[in-house]
């Protein structure tokens, strides 16, 4: 599709990587491992909350160097609030609900290590966004974008768009290249560099059902099938082991080659739109929306380890440097120890798609359905 551009690109610098921060981006890192290496609240505690007009906050919260916070709603704004929960800038990105199809979706966004951020709308741009709040540029897809994008170590922009393709941008706004899958790209995109930024594959599902494994350049590396469609967005584990769920109610472990290790039946009634968080020994969590079937915890060798009875739940989970896990549900806020057990539950306004993120200082920060609050929580 385009580009376009409201600032000159000289202002954007040669080369900025995935931010060195808290939390830059959607399920923490490029692995999307939703892993922490701060400790987070140990209890419950509302230390603020930041209306967002109204409508539903859906997206998951990013956390600069500074603290200072990012995240989307369906008021059609990127805010930017600082870490006492004042508004620093809020930018237009016309977002809103229901546009793609996707009920609740939305693109969280990404911060490089030069403060920019980057985010898609449901208006079909991908926004690049400077840290006081200015535009960038915008690259224009052919459909909404609910995909979070994810930023790799040479700066390039990741991302899947409604419109079918996955979507590889140049920092200054060009598309370096895109693939066309068989339906919606909702899902966001995973990189497993194998310890060397040269050698990648990039993983994401798409709602034809297919994991793709993508090189860096482009290239179509294989797919994998599962029953339904994937707008869950996959995570790698230890040994490079992708994990995604998908709408046939499975949890599916394929290997770099893309076969498979092990799949795991968690809900015969619907599907898995949550995205799987690994804690630090491997276990794989993951949460099962509309039928209220619970919150799962399976071994790296596909077992169950635990299971706790919930409402819905479509949120991510985030894992703790002491393991706990934080997860938003129906209505509550729930951070469980990692044998199962509760450590506290707190919260209102019914959490959905939005997912936990961790500050520095261990305040978890996530976003409200209804009522289109962002809640601070030590």
């Amino acid at each position: 599709m385009s580009s376009s551009w409201n600032i000159s690109a000289s202002a954007v610098t040669a080369t900025a990587a995935l931010g060195n921060a808290p939390w830059p981006m959607f399920q923490h890192d490029l692995l999307h491992t939703g892993r922490s290496p701060y400790l987070g609240a140990q209890a419950f505690h509302l230390k603020w909350s930041f209306d967002v007009g109204g409508e539903g906050l859906d997206s998951t919260p990013a956390i600069d160097s500074n603290g200072n916070l990012y995240v989307q709603s369906r008021s059609g704004y990127l805010y930017s609030l600082y870490p006492n929960g004042t508004l620093r800038w809020k930018f237009p990105t016309f977002e809103s609900c229901c546009v793609g199809g996707f009920l609740g979706l939305e693109s969280s966004p990404a911060i490089s290590s030069n403060g920019m951020v980057y985010v898609g709308s449901t208006d079909g741009n991908l926004y690049s966004i400077f840290s006081n709040g200015t535009l960038s540029w915008r690259y224009t897809t052919g459909g909404p974008i609910q995909s979070s994008p994810s930023i790799g170590p040479d700066g390039t922009i990741y991302f899947g768009s409604n419109d079918g393709n996955l979507y590889a941008i140049t920092q200054r706004g060009q598309l370096k290249w895109k693939l066309i899958t068989g339906d919606a790209v909702v899902s966001s995109p995973a990189i497993d560099f194998f310890g060397n930024s040269s050698v990648a594959t990039i993983y994401v599902g798409s709602n034809d059902a297919k994991l793709y494994a993508v090189s860096l350049a482009g290239g179509l590396k294989w797919t994998f099938r599962t029953g339904g469609a994937l707008l869950s967005s996959p995570a790698i584990g230890l040994g490079g082991i992708v994990y995604i769920g998908s709408r046939d109610g499975s949890v599916y472990a394929v290997n770099r080659g893309g076969s498979l290790v092990w799949s795991f039946p968690v809900s015969s009634k619907c599907g898995i739109d949550a995205s799987p968080a690994i804690g630090p020994k491997g276990t794989v969590y993951v949460g099962v929306g509309f039928c209220s079937d619970g919150f799962y915890a399976i071994n790296r060798n596909g077992t169950l380890l635990w299971k706790y009875p919930s409402p819905e739940i479509r949120s991510s989970a985030t894992v703790g440097s002491d393991g706990t896990i934080y997860v938003g549900v129906d209505d509550p806020v729930y951070a469980f120890n990692p044998d199962g057990t509760v450590k506290w539950a707190g919260g209102c306004c019914f959490v959905f798609y939005s997912s936990p993120t961790i500050a520095l200082d261990g305040t978890i920060y996530i976003g409200t359905e209804y009522h289109g609050t962002l809640l601070a929580i030590s």
